[in-house]
């Protein structure tokens, strides 16, 4: 007689706040008796026969949240990714001990008796040994591609991941495809297209997501095939709030208990609110209806915004009046158009667009009337994101976009642009002018410098550039920032975990001074990751206007129940719902 299938939620206690959601934050043990999960940027270890939780010593104290945890086969040890670098740390705790080096964001890791495998999105599959060692690289993926969640098949001869094309945009994910890759001879077979986060389980079936939905599908691992159709076997699995990973909260063990995040079911891209958050975190959604919303930029006297929203098919710039007297107005019509951005007389838009076939600056009036005009021509390969328009009008600041990221200045009135201030990241730079025109706010993670660099985070140059160079205290991972009304402060975001802003006063004049950072509970940036580009504004009086869930509670995010949902014996249930062996 089959074991019965025994269903139980377990919340976290008041305070804890999942971690990462972009990156995995949920794991068991093989043999199911144990589940970890990453909050308030340190692991918990849950034993499935207690009720509380453990902090894992040895995994707090890192610049950045711990994300992609996994245990060993025996069960006793966990890797995890933090600060540039893989870790192992034993279940008890303990020393986190460096196994490797990993400066990029993992996109999903398993471990097995062969080491750990993980994505490491353009570069990749990459394995390492627990033992420690440098990376070695198990497959290569074409560019504008990623890999995601590998797993060694085959008794370790291949490996099973997904890969998606970065210009799918927000539904690369569940537009991607599931393969499997020969090492030896590096034959590669996509087995599933339309899907993600893979992992075969030892019920013979292939398990992966679409949406907020898992799937499982008998899988002939020999033959290298789909041998049925695949049945919606879990509804309701929680994913990023934009197509950065791919993630689906979601773990399984080797003897069949499922642990899911419980999220939206919707395979649209995460609907969004517009939402204005005073200093307290008190957050007030907008009389518009939620959409694919992505971006936002407030007019400098604070009466208009200016919005992006992306569904995967169209990308439009909107204009919306905060008295909300009107409906929102959509602005642009040709082409992908993205990242708006207000000149200081509200009269005009500068956006990113491909409406001429390369992904250049465009600028348009506000109300729709006049004609569309280009502002900048992209270096073949190159694509240019527009981030601040300087007080007087005179200067546009850009990210050139080409493999890495460079800053740029451009002179509106003759179209001249040249590179500013030798600012160079791996990741968006999002600059941003001073009320005053005299400084320029940016972020830059430098190549090869890993999260844990004392080179990345805030900065400050003088405009024109003189060579100086002023960096803001260090917290974080510190990205995304925006000058308050006045100039005297800096708000910014210290990571994508922290829940919170952080607002450091600025000083310029004999000499730049910083204080000391206030964190403030205002959230309205989508949960955006230091990869990805500004989606809040200040406005002229300085509350935050950004974005938020539409599915989540209208309350702060401390607020918002934070569950893990168990299922023991989930693996009975799936052969009886998912038959192995009939077509």
């Amino acid at each position: 007689m089959a074991p019965p299938v025994v269903r139980f939620p377990v919340t976290l206690p008041a305070g804890q706040i999942f971690g990462n959601i972009a990156r995995h934050f949920v794991a068991i043990s093989p043999d199911g008796s144990h589940m970890v999960y990453s909050s308030n940027n340190r692991l918990y270890l849950r034993s499935l026969s207690e009720f509380e939780a453990h902090a894992i010593s040895g995994t707090d104290g890192s610049m950045i949240v711990p994300v992609d945890p996994v245990f060993s086969p025996d069960g006793q040890a966990i890797a995890f990714f933090s600060d540039g670098a893989l870790k192992r740390v034993a279940v008890t705790g303990g020393a986190a001990v460096t196994i490797c080096p990993e400066d990029s964001a993992p996109l999903g890791a398993t471990w097995d008796a062969s080491g750990i495998v993980f994505g490491a999105a353009a570069r990749g599959v990459f394995r390492c040994s627990p033992n420690g060692g440098m990376p070695e690289q198990l497959a290569t993926v074409k560019d504008g591609e990623q890999a995601q969640s590998p797993q060694m098949v085959l008794d370790g001869s291949a490996v099973l991941f997904a890969v998606a094309k970065i210009a799918d945009g927000t539904t690369r994910w569940d537009k991607a495809e599931i393969v499997i890759q020969t090492l030896k001879s590096g034959a590669r077979k996509t087995v599933i297209r339309g899907g993600s986060d893979p992992r075969y389980l030892p019920t013979g079936h292939l398990l992966y997501a679409i949406g907020g939905i898992a799937y499982a599908v008998p899988f002939d691992l020999d033959r290298q095939e789909v041998v049925g159709h695949a049945v919606p076997v879990v509804e309701g699995v929680r994913r990023p709030n934009s197509g950065n990973s791919g993630a689906a909260h979601l773990a399984t063990s080797q003897t069949g208990t499922l642990i899911y995040v419980p999220g939206p079911v919707g395979t649209a891209p995460a609907a969004a609110s517009l939402a204005l958050a005073d200093r307290a975190g008190v957050v007030t959604r907008l009389s518009v209806s939620p959409g694919p919303y992505v971006h936002v930029r407030a007019s400098r006297d604070g009466t208009r915004l200016a919005v992006g929203s992306d569904d995967g098919k169209e990308a439009i710039v909107w204009i919306y009046e905060l008295g909300g007297t009107s409906a929102m107005r959509r602005l642009t019509i040709a082409g992908h158009n993205r990242f708006p951005i207000w000149s200081p007389d509200g009269q005009r838009i500068a956006y990113q667009s491909d409406r001429d076939g390369e992904l250049a600056i465009f600028s348009q009036r506000a109300d729709g009337t006049g004609p569309v005009e280009r502002l900048t021509k992209p270096a073949q390969g190159e694509a240019h994101v527009p981030e601040s328009w300087s007080p007087d009008g005179k200067y546009l600041s850009f990210a050139a976009i080409k493999g890495g990221f460079s800053l740029w200045m451009l002179s509106v009135e003759d179209k001249v642009a040249k590179a500013f201030g030798g600012v160079l990241s791996t990741e968006h730079i999002g600059s941003a002018f001073s009320p005053d025109g005299r400084w320029i706010a940016y972020t830059s993670s430098p190549a090869g410098g890993g999260a844990a660099s004392p080179n990345r985070g805030i900065f400050i140059q003088p405009f024109p550039a003189t060579g100086a160079v002023y960096q803001a205290p260090r917290q974080r991972l510190d990205f995304q920032p925006v000058w308050g009304p006045k100039g005297t402060e800096l708000i910014y975001t210290p990571s994508a975990a922290s829940l919170q802003y952080a607002s450091v006063s600025v000083t310029t004049q004999p000499a730049v001074t910083f204080g000391t950072p206030v964190n403030l509970p205002a959230r309205v940036t989508a949960n955006r990751l230091s990869g990805e580009p500004r989606a809040y504004d200040v406005l002229a009086d300085g509350r935050f206007v950004g974005l938020v869930s539409a599915s989540e509670p209208q309350t702060t995010a401390e607020e918002a129940t934070q569950q893990i949902r168990v299922v023991v014996n989930w693996f009975e249930e799936l052969k009886a719902r998912v038959p192995v062996g009939v077509r």
